[in-house]
C-alpha cells in the first residue's frame, strides 16, 4: 500500500504554570507572602513561605489519602489544614484549631515518611514500586497514625477561620497582573505553526488559568491535561483488584504475585500517562498528529495514530516550558535528540535547577531563554520551519520492558476493561 505524503503539521506546545502564567514567578511569591501574613503561624515570614511550599510538595501523599492536592489548588482547605497541623506555633490558634503542639513532631515525622514512601511507589522500576506499595500497605495497617492525622487534617479544614483564609487567597491571586498573549499565539497562527498547552494537573484548575489569561477561546480544544490522560475507562475495577490482592497479602494469605504484577504494571502505565512523563508526551503526540486543531478529544478518546502513517504524516514538534525535568527531558527520553525542538524558559522558580553547562550535549534544551520577551521574539521572528525536526514514527505508549509481549497478550482477554483498553492501545501504537 502507498500513501501520499500530507503536508506537515507544525505544533508550538506551551506549558501553562510558570510558562505562560507567571513565567517569572513573581506574582505567586507575592501572592503566597501577602496570604500567609494573614495566617496565625507564628512564624518569621520567610520560614512560614518555606514551610508552605514544604506542605506542597506533600501534594501526591495528599491526594492518595483523598484529600486535594496542594500542588494543584494551592490554597485548598485541605492543604492550609495540613500546613497548620504540622507547623502552626501561634498558641491561640493551636487553641482555636484543637491543634497539640506535643504531636507535631511526630506528625511531621509520619508525614516525612509518607512523602518517601510516595515518591518511591512513582520512580524507578516496576518491582521497586510494587516493594514501596507493600510498605505502604504494611504501614496503613501497623498503626492509626495515618487515619488520625487525616482526621484531623480534615476537621480542621471544614473550620470557618480556615475556609475563609482560602478565600483570601483567591482574591489575592485574582489581583496578579495578566499578560496578553493572544498576539503571540495569533503570529505563530500566521506563520504556519498551531498553538497548543500542554500542561500537568486538574482539568478544571488548569482551564480556569488560561480563562484568567483570557486564552481558553484562543486555544479551544488545543490543551491537553495530564488528569485527561490519566483517564482509562472502569481504572476504578483495577484498582479494586489490586487493593484485594495487597489485603489479602497484608493478612499473610497467599495471593497470585504473577498477577498482581502484572496488574500493577498496567496500573503504573496508567499512572505515567497522569503526570509529564515520556509516555505522557507520547499520548499527546498521538493525540495531535490524530487531530491537531481538536486534541484533547483525541486524548480523551484514547486515540492512538497508526504506526504506517506517521512516515507519510509527520508531525513537526516544538515544546515550550520552564522546566527542565518536566517540559525537556522527557521529550528527550521519549523521542531522542533531534527529532523534536525543545525550548527552555529559565525566568522564575525552576531557573537555577538543571544548569545547561552541567547538562550533557545531547540532553540539553536546543533552546533557552532567560525572559518571555526574548522567547517570543525567537517564536514569532526566528524559528525556521527547517528547524524542526519531524516526527516519523509512533511514539510508544509505556516501557517496553515494563508490558511485555506476554503480559500485552494476558491483558488483551483480561477480564478488567481498563486492562483490556491499555493493552490494545500499546499494541496499536507498536503495530
Amino acid at each position: 500500500m502507498s500513501y501520499k505524503v500530507e503536508a506537515l503539521q507544525r505544533v508550538v506546545a506551551f506549558d501553562l504554570d510558570n510558562t505562560l502564567l507567571d513565567p517569572t514567578g513573581e506574582a505567586y511569591e507575592q501572592t503566597v507572602a501577602e496570604f500567609l501574613s494573614h495566617v496565625p503561624t507564628g512564624m518569621a515570614p520567610d520560614e512560614s513561605v518555606a514551610r508552605f511550599e514544604e506542605v506542597r510538595a506533600l501534594g501526591h501523599a495528599m491526594e492518595r489519602n483523598g484529600l486535594q492536592n496542594p500542588i494543584h489548588e494551592r490554597a485548598h482547605p485541605d492543604g492550609l489544614a495540613v500546613f497548620l497541623l504540622l507547623f502552626c506555633a501561634d498558641e491561640s490558634a493551636q487553641k482555636e484549631l484543637g491543634i497539640t503542639p506535643s504531636n507535631q513532631p511526630a506528625d511531621r515525622a509520619f508525614m516525612a515518611e509518607l512523602l518517601e514512601i510516595d515518591r518511591a511507589i512513582r520512580r524507578g522500576p516496576l518491582d521497586d514500586r510494587l516493594e514501596a506499595e507493600k510498605r505502604l500497605w504494611k504501614l496503613s495497617a501497623a498503626d492509626n497514625r495515618s487515619w488520625e492525622f487525616f482526621a484531623n487534617v480534615r476537621r480542621i479544614a471544614r473550620e470557618p477561620r480556615v475556609q475563609e483564609l482560602c478565600e483570601r487567597y483567591a482574591l489575592i491571586e485574582a489581583r496578579a497582573p495578566i499578560p496578553l498573549l493572544a498576539p503571540l499565539m495569533k503570529k505563530l497562527r500566521a506563520r504556519g505553526f498551531v498553538p497548543v498547552v500542554i500542561t500537568e494537573g486538574r482539568d478544571d484548575v488548569q482551564r480556569e488559568k488560561l480563562e484568567r489569561l483570557g486564552l481558553d477561546e484562543v486555544f479551544g480544544g488545543r490543551v491537553l491535561i495530564s488528569e485527561t490522560a490519566g483517564l482509562v475507562d472502569e481504572d476504578f475495577a483495577l484498582d479494586k483488584a489490586i487493593a484485594e490482592l495487597l489485603s489479602s497479602w497484608v493478612k499473610g494469605s497467599d495471593v497470585d504475585d504473577e498477577r498482581l504484577r502484572m496488574l500493577w504494571a498496567y496500573r503504573c502505565v496508567i499512572d505515567e500517562w497522569s503526570h509529564k512523563s515520556p509516555w505522557f508526551f507520547a499520548r499527546c503526540l498521538h493525540a495531535l498528529r490524530s487531530c491537531v486543531e481538536c486534541p484533547d478529544g483525541a486524548l480523551m478518546m484514547q486515540t492512538v495514530y497508526p504506526q504506517e502513517l506517521w512516515e507519510f504524516e509527520p508531525l513537526q514538534f516544538v515544546m515550550v516550558g520552564d522546566r527542565y525535568d518536566t517540559d525537556v527531558a522527557p521529550v528527550i527520553d521519549l523521542l531522542g535528540k533531534g527529532r523534536a525542538l525543545t525550548v527552555r524558559l529559565r525566568a522564575g522558580k525552576y531557573g537555577r535547577e538543571h544548569p545547561e553547562d552541567g547538562l550533557p550535549e545531547e540532553r540539553r534544551p536546543d533552546h533557552t531563554f532567560t525572559d518571555f520577551d526574548s522567547l517570543a521574539t525567537f517564536l514569532t521572528d526566528d524559528l525556521d520551519f527547517a528547524d524542526v525536526p519531524a516526527v516519523t514514527t509512533a511514539p510508544p505508549l509505556a516501557p517496553a520492558d515494563w508490558l511485555t509481549d506476554d503480559y500485552l497478550e494476558q491483558g488483551a482477554r483480561d477480564p478488567i476493561a481498563a486492562v483490556r483498553k491499555v493493552a490494545k492501545m500499546i499494541n496499536e501504537a507498536r503495530q
